[in-house]
């Protein structure tokens, strides 16, 4: 089954930039997310909302969007990206 790619080659643009940041920030963060990868999708968004959200209180009109967008992120195809590296 082929999938709908409507972002330089990813679902969508938060997928996109989600993989973006993970795999360009640094070394350590990097790790972290192939760990939690290895771990599986779940674990993997759980974290990544957690590492985006850390400084943002809530609620707030910043947090409701943050939220939102990570809601949209296809989490299997990052994981199954980090996992190939």
């Amino acid at each position: 089954m082929t999938t709908k790619r409507t972002h330089n080659g990813w679902t969508n643009h938060e997928t996109w930039l989600v993989n973006l940041w993970l795999n360009n920030t640094n070394q350590g963060t990097y790790a972290m997310a192939r760990e939690m990868a290895a771990d599986g999708a779940d674990a993997l968004r759980d974290w990544v909302k957690d590492w985006a959200t850390d400084s943002i209180p809530a609620p707030t009109l910043a947090a409701d969007l943050i939220h939102s967008a990570l809601y949209e992120v296809d989490w299997n195809e990052i994981t199954e990206s980090l996992l190939e590296d």
